[in-house]
């Protein structure tokens, strides 16, 4: 699984980052807390399919 922090999917759907977690605990987003690190993953598949449905993209998902 590719993934992305939470304020990364925020940023590329151009949403606030709460909203991510809202969408995760709703089931329309993958993500996961990892306690050990103490960030927010998310299924970057997922955030990618969501901004093809709905159209919505600000920035590109991973700076080169």
């Amino acid at each position: 699984m590719e993934r992305m922090t939470r304020n990364d999917a925020a940023a590329f759907l151009g949403v606030d980052p709460q909203t991510i977690t809202n969408w995760v605990n709703k089931g329309l987003l993958g993500g996961y807390n990892d306690k050990s690190s103490k960030r927010f993953w998310v299924n970057a598949d997922d955030v990618k399919k969501y901004s093809e449905k709905y159209k919505k993209t600000i920035f590109p998902i991973y700076p080169t």
